[in-house]
């Protein structure tokens, strides 16, 4: 695989790499990623800190050595639903054929193709957030913590919506 394409064994020793830090995590990770220590806050790459610490002392590396956990899982459960929804969609279009075939890989596939993938993604999330907001009543101040641990919420608060009542007058 090397002699032939050399970036795809680089990629699988990425993925290889990651996935280690992803499951053997507690036990790689130097530090508590969310341990807080103000005395070391923003400190510059040391022995005790190899990647240094942010703005309220955790260790850089730990915390990235625990977001491939959160990486891997996102990436994974991507994937696997665009497996699903993919494998359905095609099976249904290449049992039927014809007209559907047509519809799904002509019409549906260059509407997916003519649009950036990003745009895609924030509409998505807005829609995503816009639908939760209106399940839970149609007010939503901010994230809740089922929000930021779900991995299939959207990664962003800026577009949660809010609604308000008229405030009530008396004369």
């Amino acid at each position: 695989m090397t002699r032939r394409n050399p970036l795809a064994a680089i990629g699988v020793v990425f993925v290889i790499f990651f996935t280690i830090c992803a499951v053997f995590a507690p036990w790689i990770a130097p530090q508590d990623p969310a341990h807080i220590n103000l005395a070391t806050r923003l400190s510059p790459p040391s022995w005790a800190q190899i990647c240094g610490s942010d703005e309220l002392g955790r260790d850089i590396l730990s915390r990235l050595i625990y977001g491939s956990r959160i990486s891997m899982l996102v990436g994974s459960c991507v994937v696997a639903m665009s497996l699903g929804i993919g494998l359905i969609v095609g099976s249904i279009a290449g049992y039927y054929g014809g007209r559907i075939d047509r519809f799904v890989n002509v019409i549906v596939m260059n509407a997916f193709l003519s649009f950036p993938g990003i745009l895609i993604a924030i509409a998505a999330s807005a829609w995503l957030v816009a639908t939760r907001a209106l399940a839970d009543g149609g007010v939503q101040v901010a994230p809740t913590s089922s929000t930021i641990q779900n991995p299939f919420a959207p990664p962003t608060a800026a577009f949660q919506p809010t609604t308000a009542a008229p405030a009530e007058t008396r004369a």
